[in-house]
């Protein structure tokens, strides 16, 4: 169970039917975050955006005024962290103004300060009411439905918007963007397989392996680095921790890396063109990659010319302010790079100070949660997954997840 001492304030305990009222809250909330291309085709793109901040801030709102809610004592230096975060954005916001002319710094000034407050709501809340199968039903059905729709795209049975072409469709699915649609698949995957290690239900590592199929089905890079990364760290992990059984963990990461088997035997076999895509990922000659390193020197550059501590680019250098104002902006093309570049040293070290607190806040024996952060985290250093709104808010659901394991084992 949850320890007392990480908490404080006095406990009530959550009657059963405000549980599954707030599972069912939470399976909505978790659909209409990867569920954006659907509301685009009704609503259009921006009050599809809308849609997706009002739902995930009711939850919030939700948890807030739930009587069993309270904050963990964590709270106080999580909180620090964010509050440096805000100085940071807001200072380079003024600066931009003053060095560049243009206010778009106060436009990803706020967009990135919700995102940041999303990922530490988590950190510093306790959510008993969250803690119930609901929270597992959420990813499930999520990563379920996503994947049904995003293959189905793929044999071009549905048309939906976001998708790209690359040899074959590279689906989005229900997400509105081919870019997102295997980072969240990503994570429901890795949930999956935590699941799985606890309640040895079957079901859940068949729905990793099947997630895990359509990530490198998709031809995503940033999925399938996801993928890796996350498969290699829990290794690590588990040899930090010492607390799984080598047999029954072998046994996981022997089923998850199925799909990784199939590829390597693919690619010496008749030369996939799924594999290349994947594998150019580490090629520096490969189409696309050229433009990414010469736009994170860029970036860099913007960052070495600026004055460090803070960013005088606020809102110049992302995607956020061009979709949502039109601007003309540079684009990092890493997450990193690109709050180095907009808000400066200060803004970029307290905003990923965050996925430590995440990391920390999942219980050491979730080794496949753990590994998700991590691999999300890095996986941010060469991708702009930051702005990414749905991964995310799924990112910072993780610390909860982890509390309802941790009371089920």
């Amino acid at each position: 169970m949850v320890v007392a001492s990480h908490l404080s304030g006095p406990a009530v305990r959550p009657r059963a039917a405000y549980v599954r009222m707030f599972g069912v809250i939470t399976v909505i909330a978790v659909l209409v975050m990867s569920s954006r291309g659907i509301m685009e085709i009704g609503l259009g793109k921006a009050i599809a955006y809308i849609g997706q901040f009002a739902m995930w801030s009711f939850l919030m709102v939700c948890c807030l005024l739930s009587r069993s809610t309270r904050t963990r004592r964590i709270a106080p230096i999580a909180l620090f962290f964010l509050m440096a975060f805000i100085i940071s954005c807001i200072a380079s916001a003024i600066i931009t103004v003053e060095v560049m002319g243009t206010i778009y710094g106060y436009v990803y000034a706020a967009v990135f300060l919700y995102i940041a407050l999303v990922m530490a709501f988590y950190i510093v809340f306790d959510v008993p009411l969250m803690e119930g199968r609901g929270l597992l039903t959420a990813y499930s059905v999520a990563g379920g439905v996503l994947v049904f729709f995003g293959i189905a795209q793929q044999l071009q049975l549905i048309v939906l918007p976001g998708d790209a072409f690359f040899s074959v469709v590279r689906p989005s699915s229900l997400t509105g963007s081919y870019l997102h649609y295997p980072l969240l698949v990503a994570i429901c995957a890795f949930v999956m397989l935590e699941a799985y290690r606890c309640f040895k239900e079957r079901r859940y590592l068949v729905y990793a392996i099947i997630m895990m199929f359509a990530i490198a089905g998709s031809m995503s890079r940033s999925g399938a680095m996801i993928v890796f990364f996350g498969l290699g760290l829990s290794f690590i992990l588990y040899f930090i921790d010492q607390k799984t059984r080598v047999q029954q963990y072998l046994g996981i990461v022997g089923a998850s890396a199925l799909p990784i088997l199939v590829i390597a035997f693919v690619i010496f076999s008749q030369q996939s063109l799924y594999v290349e895509r994947i594998v150019s990922a580490l090629d520096v000659n490969a189409a696309g990659n050229s433009g990414r390193i010469g736009s994170w020197a860029q970036a860099f550059q913007i960052f070495l010319d600026g004055p460090i501590i803070f960013g005088d680019h606020a809102g110049l250098v992302t995607n956020i302010t061009r979709n949502l104002t039109n601007a003309e902006t540079v684009i990092a093309e890493s997450g990193f790079l690109q709050h180095l570049a907009n808000v400066g040293l200060l803004g970029c070290v307290t905003f990923y100070s965050l996925f430590y607190f995440i990391f920390r806040e999942i219980h050491r024996e979730h080794i496949w949660l753990r590994a998700l952060i991590v691999a999300c985290a890095l996986q941010s250093f060469v991708f702009q997954s930051i702005e990414v709104f749905p991964f995310i808010a799924m990112l910072g659901l993780l610390p909860i997840i982890s509390r309802y394991l941790y009371n089920m084992d």
